[in-house]
């Protein structure tokens, strides 16, 4: 899959590649925010909860992308164990443990 160059940044300065497409990257940064202003530890769990399980199917290649690899490491001490569990497995099913090594 061929990478895109996207401007990270908000202040314009900082500019990586990504291989996922605009409106997964701008999820992922939403939900950055989200934890950061979350008030209480609950809603921090059900927000982290829900991304992890958005990430179904797409394990690898979320956590291996440089801008949202930074997220899921946010939302990880907030995942409730059956969410982190789900995770954990489908970076390590198939092929997935393979690419994240190697990218």
């Amino acid at each position: 899959m061929k990478r895109k160059r996207h401007d990270t940044s908000t202040d314009g300065g900082r500019v990586e590649f990504s291989r996922l497409d605009q409106a997964t990257l701008a999820y992922y940064k939403e939900i950055h925010e989200c934890i950061k202003k979350a008030d209480d530890n609950e809603e921090k769990v059900r927000v982290a909860n829900n991304a992890l399980e958005e990430t179904r199917g797409r394990e690898a290649e979320i956590a291996s992308d440089s801008v949202c690899s930074r997220v899921i490491e946010a939302l990880l001490p907030h995942a409730g164990p059956e969410a982190l569990a789900g995770f954990l497995t489908g970076c390590v099913q198939g092929d997935n443990l393979g690419l994240l090594c190697t990218r």
